[in-house]
């Protein structure tokens, strides 16, 4: 660009000597149009008020670790935060175990580790997000699923319900000897939440809480947990599962296995009794007392119409029975492995109903059971393969 700045020095007035005109030529560069362009900017804008802000995140982050001890292997930890119906958020950890939840609105989460095999302490957070991103999250890889097992020998017990009390029904008669020959190692609780999705990679239970009993569980989804959990720890898998769909699919299973497996509907009273000869443990209880079994079952009394809710319960809050079993009354009714076969008065040995029928036992009774299941006599029939809020399951695995 060229300006061109004239100097005209003529002078009008009579008798004044013509000067020449005088010509100056200024070539401006391309910083100087610059600085002048930024110079009129501000000339322009100076004194002008401004509304200008600067806008505030809409979405945060949650940030930790994941550590553990011995040598484990961090990597690969799912992180899941939920909140409410939204969709929820999920991240894998790093190989140092770090992790960056993103995308997270305000709002309240619950932060859920997860690995296939592995449990986590705690098993979950709760986080608060609110206007800033959250950092210092932690949770520890605690090792592979353990079960905590308690030991029962062998022996011989009273099978069936004694008359005028919880418990006695035309499923739960005659009275018979039963002699179990098989020394077993029984789950001290209802396998919880946590420990299903860490072996199975889901949790199907209507309330989810991982100290909570798992429930909505298909029979053939418990034989697969008890198989890929016998994986884990090196024991022979009990169940060789067909595949197929709900008529055609079936199981075979090997009684000298000794892996983890479902217990059968003997096994199951044996160890409920614990010792007993009474329809409950606690005693025997009339329908009109039914109440007694406040102290020592979550059972019906505890439903919404009762004034309770309608839920399961933290594994092993309520007194364990004599041989130190949780929950063997209430919280979920156990599955049992066969199917319900019809009791006569002739002694048994090792006896075992069809396994995995089109209908099968479940025994103690659940959370919206009545008293009349939720004892160590009851039976009830469950079609298959219907799955219930209410049934969960237990492990036992056969001692050698």
């Amino acid at each position: 660009m060229m300006m061109q700045i004239v100097n005209d020095m003529n002078d009008t007035n009579e008798g004044t000597m013509m000067k020449p005109t005088t010509t100056m030529t200024i070539t401006a560069s391309k910083t100087m149009l610059s600085m002048l362009s930024v110079l009129m900017l501000l000339v322009l804008t100076s004194g002008c008020g401004s509304d200008s802000t600067t806008t505030p995140p809409t979405t945060f982050s949650i940030k930790g670790v994941v550590t553990a001890a011995g040598g484990l292997d961090v990597s690969g930890v799912t992180l899941t935060a939920s909140t409410g119906s939204a969709a929820p958020v999920t991240v894998t950890t790093m190989a140092t175990g770090e992790f960056t939840l993103t995308g997270l609105a305000a709002g309240t989460y619950t932060v859920r580790p997860s690995k296939a095999g592995f449990l986590f302490t705690p098993a979950e957070r709760t986080i608060t997000v609110t206007n800033a991103d959250v950092l210092s999250v932690t949770f520890q890889m605690t090792g592979a699923v353990e079960i905590a097992m308690v030991s029962v020998e062998p022996g011989t017990f009273t099978m069936g319900a004694i008359e005028g009390f919880i418990g006695t029904g035309p499923l739960t008669r005659p009275q018979h000897q039963v002699t179990l020959t098989r020394g077993l190692w029984v789950g001290k609780y209802e396998v919880t939440q946590a420990e299903y999705e860490a072996v199975m990679g889901t949790n199907p239970s209507e309330l989810k809480d991982p100290t909570h009993p798992v429930n909505n569980v298909d029979t053939y989804d418990m034989m697969e947990f008890c198989n890929r959990l016998s994986d884990m720890h090196g024991y022979d898998k009990v169940y060789t599962i067909h595949p197929g769909d709900n008529e055609t699919r079936s199981v075979q299973w090997n009684w000298d296995a000794n892996g983890y497996r479902l217990p059968v509907e003997a096994e199951w009273e044996y160890f409920a009794r614990a010792g007993t000869t009474t329809n409950a443990y606690m005693g025997n209880i009339k329908r009109v007392d039914e109440n007694q079994l406040d102290d020592y079952a979550w059972w019906r009394t505890y439903a919404p119409e009762q004034g309770g809710s309608s839920t399961t319960r933290p594994v092993g809050l309520k007194p364990a029975n004599p041989w130190g079993l949780y929950d063997i009354l209430g919280n979920v009714s156990e599955a049992c492995f066969d199917n319900m076969r019809t009791y006569d008065a002739s002694a048994q040995v090792d006896p075992v109903g069809m396994p995995v029928g089109r209908d099968n036992v479940r025994r103690g009774g659940g959370y919206l059971n009545s008293s009349p299941e939720t004892n160590s006599a009851g039976r009830v029939l469950v079609p298959y393969p219907a799955v219930f809020a209410s049934v969960g399951f237990r492990v036992v695995r056969t001692r050698r």
